[in-house]
């Protein structure tokens, strides 16, 4: 990790505008329940939004879509109510936003799914089966337009002399 001064403002920059977006998810109405570990929305349902993963806030401020990770979120409120808080209970408390362990296992086994290989046959021609195309749909009895016995034709009264076969 570099230690320049750059890199020490650009992380700070990033720290206040977390504390904002959280300021104004509050603002907005999204509340942390702290017996059941979940982020309450504006409506008052739990969010169940996720991207990789992890439970994602999103609102609109001013036109403009704003998201944040719940463990951010819950890391803001849990320190705003109790500045002493150790970070093992911060911790604690974003395991239900954070993904879980199934999903990570997949997310891995997947990864190393891609990453195999793949032996293709030379003769998959050969193993082809090449059927010639045969009539693919079922026949249909359409009545001709005929201004005469359109009403019977519409109703699904067919005479040999109004309708046609379609192949």
């Amino acid at each position: 990790m570099k230690t320049t001064v750059n890199t020490a403002i650009s992380r700070e920059q990033r720290l206040l505008i977390n504390i904002q977006k959280c300021k104004l998810a509050l603002c907005k109405g999204y509340k942390y329940d702290k017996p059941t570990g979940e982020i309450i929305g504006q409506k008052g349902n739990a969010i169940k939004a996720h991207i990789n993963g992890y439970t994602i806030i999103s609102f609109v401020v001013n036109g403009v879509r704003i998201y944040i990770y719940g463990t951010t979120f819950i890391e803001y409120v849990l320190k705003s109510e109790n500045a002493s808080i150790t970070n093992e209970e911060i911790e604690l408390a974003k395991v239900y936003v954070k993904p879980s362990t199934t999903y990570l296992a997949n997310r891995k086994a997947l990864k190393e799914a891609k990453s195999k290989e793949v032996f293709v046959n030379k003769d998959l021609k050969v193993n082809l089966l090449v059927t010639p195309l045969t009539q693919a749909s079922p026949i249909k009895y359409l009545p001709t337009i005929d201004n005469s016995n359109f009403g019977a034709n519409y109703l699904g009264h067919h005479s040999n002399s109004n309708t046609r076969l379609l192949i």
